[in-house]
């Protein structure tokens, strides 16, 4: 008898374990993403910011060049400096766009991570503590059970 509730503790105790921490391991995971996903956001934004500067630059650098052709009357080279503004005006441009849909995009993630992570977070709090309780009725079951017998060894 002594050997059978040896049994069914060691069972009891090696399931609560796995079930607590396999529990906590998904929502250590599911945390994690909900982590990553604005952060990866952010460093692609920060991406297409440093590709709009480059943009600006670039285009900057290609107006003064086309004023220091005009000045030296190099027709040839006006035109050519024309046609590198009109693609880098369109290339600032669409960097400009993209970095400001991915800024509302960024925003509307973090939003809905600081949504879903309280309201995720509290419910595995609450889950991991009715666990708990759970498993500690079970350990005074077991132990009422245990009693006589313990008592008979005294």
């Amino acid at each position: 008898n002594s050997l059978s509730w040896k049994r069914r503790w060691k069972k009891f105790t090696s399931s609560s374990r796995t079930t607590i921490c396999s529990h906590l391991e998904r929502q250590s995971r599911t945390t994690f993403l909900l982590f990553n996903l604005p952060r990866l956001r952010f460093d692609e934004r920060v991406k297409i910011f440093s590709t709009w500067e480059s943009a600006q630059s670039t285009l900057a650098k290609k107006r003064e060049a086309k004023n220091k052709a005009t000045a030296q009357g190099k027709a040839e080279r006006v035109a050519q400096c024309e046609e590198d503004i009109k693609f880098w005006e369109g290339k600032v441009e669409k960097c400009q766009e993209d970095f400001e849909l991915i800024s509302k995009n960024l925003k509307d993630e973090i939003r809905i991570f600081e949504e879903v992570w309280v309201r995720e977070v509290k419910e595995a709090v609450t889950s991991y503590f009715q666990k708990t309780i759970d498993n500690q009725k079970q350990i005074v079951g077991h132990w009422k059970e245990f009693l006589p017998e313990a008592k008979i060894i005294n």
